[in-house]
C-alpha cells in the first residue's frame, strides 16, 4: 500500500475537523441549547447529528420527547417519549428526589437513590432530551398552561439530573420566558441545499459567534424521515363550535 502526500493531508484534515467538532459538543454537554429559523434551514437535521454525537462520544442515551424526528434503525439507540409518558417520568423523578427528605444517612443515601432509578425504571437520568417542533410544550402564549408550567420547571430544574436539553423552534420569542431564561446556547442553522451542508452558528445573549459547527447532511440523512408529521396538541383542536 502506498501512502502519498495527499492522503496524509487528509487524514490531517479530516482528524482536525474532528477534533473540533468534539470540542464544540463538549460545551454543550448537560447545557440547554435552542435552535432557531425558519423551515428547511436544517433544525432537524441539526438535532439529529448532534445527539447522535452526544451519544457515540459521551454516552449521553437520546431521548426524543412528543416528536420522534422520525428517527430510523440506522440512528441507533434511542427512546421516544410521549407527553403522557415523559410527565410519568417526571412523576418517577419525584419520587426519588424524596428519598433525600426520608433521614437516610449521607453514605446510604447515593446507594438508596440508585436502588429507586432502578426500581422505578427511571430514564432521564443523565439523557440528552430532544424538543424538537417545541412551541407545543413550552408556548409563550399560555405561560400558565399545566403542561407548559410543567416543563418549564423540569428545564429549569435540569442541571439536578444531569440532563442535556436540545430545542428546536421557528422563533425564540414563541418559547416561554422561563426556558429561555435557562438557554446557555442559541443556535441559528444554514442549510446549503448545494453542498448538503449545515452550518450552525452559536451564540449567547451578545451577537457576537461563540463558535461553529459543520454538518455533512449526507451522513445523515438516512437517519431520520424529515417529513414525518407532528400531533397537534388535543387542546388546542378543542374549538368550540361557535368560533368554527
Amino acid at each position: 500500500m502506498v501512502i502519498t502526500l495527499d492522503d496524509i493531508a487528509n487524514e490531517l484534515k479530516q482528524y482536525r475537523a474532528t477534533k473540533s467538532t468534539w470540542k464544540v459538543l463538549a460545551q454543550l454537554v448537560e447545557k440547554c441549547t435552542c435552535l432557531e429559523g425558519k423551515h428547511d434551514r436544517g433544525k432537524t437535521m441539526s438535532l439529529v447529528a448532534i445527539s447522535y454525537w452526544l451519544r457515540e462520544w459521551f454516552g449521553r442515551p437520546v431521548i426524543t420527547v412528543e416528536s420522534s424526528m422520525g428517527l430510523k434503525p440506522s440512528f441507533g439507540p434511542h427512546k421516544h417519549l410521549s407527553i403522557k409518558a415523559f410527565v410519568d417520568e417526571l412523576k418517577k423523578l419525584t419520587e426519588v428526589a424524596k428519598i433525600g427528605q426520608n433521614g437516610h444517612q449521607p453514605e446510604e443515601l447515593g446507594d438508596a437513590i440508585n436502588e429507586a432509578l432502578k426500581r422505578l425504571g427511571v430514564n432521564l437520568m443523565y439523557a440528552t432530551l430532544v424538543f424538537d417542533e417545541a412551541n407545543k410544550l413550552f408556548e409563550a402564549r399560555r405561560p400558565q398552561d399545566p403542561l407548559v408550567l410543567l416543563v418549564g420547571y423540569f428545564v429549569q430544574q435540569m442541571a439536578h439530573y444531569h440532563n442535556t436539553v436540545l430545542i428546536a423552534t421557528p422563533n425564540r420569542r414563541a418559547i416561554d420566558y422561563r426556558v429561555r431564561e435557562q438557554v446557555d446556547f442559541w443556535g441559528r442553522p444554514r442549510y446549503d441545499e448545494l453542498t448538503n451542508t449545515c452550518q450552525v452558528d452559536f451564540f449567547k445573549l451578545m451577537p457576537e459567534r461563540l463558535m461553529s459547527l459543520r454538518i455533512q447532511g449526507e451522513r445523515y440523512f438516512d437517519m431520520y424521515d424529515r417529513w414525518s408529521l407532528v400531533a397537534f396538541r388535543g387542546k388546542a383542536l378543542n374549538i368550540k363550535e361557535a368560533y368554527l
